[in-house]
């Protein structure tokens, strides 16, 4: 059986498990790193910090990206806190924020302080 994209053209079953394959040891490896680490206390997080983010920009491999803490929404919904940050890596600077990187971890000391979630369609310069 072949099965066709939304243009009509023929996938290859073949490429189409190795690509769920990258894509399901990527996730995999991500959920080994962030549930490893512990937590950092919300109530920690300041404006200015710095720390990373892990994601998977190509194939397998783990890259980080820079983060800086702009500030934190507190109730942004029922029972719901956002932290705002600015990301930046040579593949953010051209690219954007893509929607693969849903679900990075980010960290502060080592320590997990969320995953990245939202972006600003379209935002390429960072906010001031």
């Amino acid at each position: 059986m072949v099965e066709m994209d939304r243009r009509g053209s023929a996938v290859r079953p073949d490429v189409h498990r190795r690509f769920s394959a990258v894509v399901l040891t990527a996730a995999l490896a991500l959920l080994a790193v962030s549930s490893a680490a512990e937590t950092f206390p919300l109530a920690e997080i300041q404006k200015g910090m710095h720390g990373y983010g892990l994601t998977v920009f190509e194939g397998t491999k783990l890259e980080k990206f820079d983060v800086e803490i702009l500030g934190v929404l507190h109730n942004i919904g029922p029972g719901q806190d956002l932290i705002l940050a600015k990301i930046n890596s040579p593949q953010v600077q051209r690219a954007g924020v893509i929607a693969g990187m849903s679900g990075s971890p980010v960290f502060i000391d080592g320590k997990v302080i969320g995953a990245l979630a939202y972006s600003w369609q379209f935002a390429k310069q960072p906010l001031r």
